[in-house]
């Protein structure tokens, strides 16, 4: 009906969320994706919270193409693209930037970044160590949670970095070893 209409936003809407829950619900014999499917999943999620916003936001995703097969634990961005974009970007008046960084050093590092309404060093840093929060009666599992499954499936030396300046914006760094991805 929507295509009939012409209405392409229900269309992309409906597409994203079609895959979104086809990937997520995914029977593996892995906890990891490739990169590239973790980005695809983010675009969707991405895509629906756009939906939601009214394009309150662009994303703007840059990856080397030898960084696409990396393997990475699945779900692992989507938790922080959900928080810049509820608690950093929503809540700012203006049109904001989301935007994925992928860089290829010894390891791979993951840069999530907005412009948004930023946080307080404190706050940022009890973000890494609170496993579950609880809003309105609803329990959420935010980034210290991502945060501990980084460093126990890959040990100390990876896991998150939050920067962020009020009013500015906030920037997570994700570190985690180049291992190509296997099906």
């Amino acid at each position: 009906m929507a295509s009939e209409s012409g209405d392409d936003r229900i269309i992309r809407f409906t597409s994203a969320f079609i895959s979104l829950l086809q990937n997520t619900l995914r029977i593996r014999n892995t906890i990891y994706v490739s990169l590239e499917e973790e980005l695809e999943n983010v675009k969707n999620y991405v895509e629906i919270q756009k939906y939601r916003y009214m394009d309150k936001f662009d994303l703007v995703i840059e990856c080397p193409e030898e960084c696409l097969n990396v393997a990475i634990p699945n779900i692992m961005l989507q938790p922080m693209v959900e928080n810049a974009i509820f608690h950093g970007i929503a809540p700012k008046e203006e049109q904001c930037i989301l935007r994925i960084l992928v860089e290829h050093r010894e390891e791979v590092v993951i840069n999530i970044m907005d412009d948004g309404c930023g946080m307080s060093r404190e706050k940022a840093d009890r973000l890494l160590q609170v496993e579950q929060e609880n809003y309105g009666g609803m329990r959420k599992i935010g980034i210290a949670n991502v945060n501990k499954r980084l460093k126990e499936i890959y040990g100390e030396s990876c896991g998150l970095k939050i920067i962020s300046e009020e009013g500015a914006g906030t920037k997570i760094v994700m570190r985690i070893p180049y291992r190509e991805y296997e099906e």
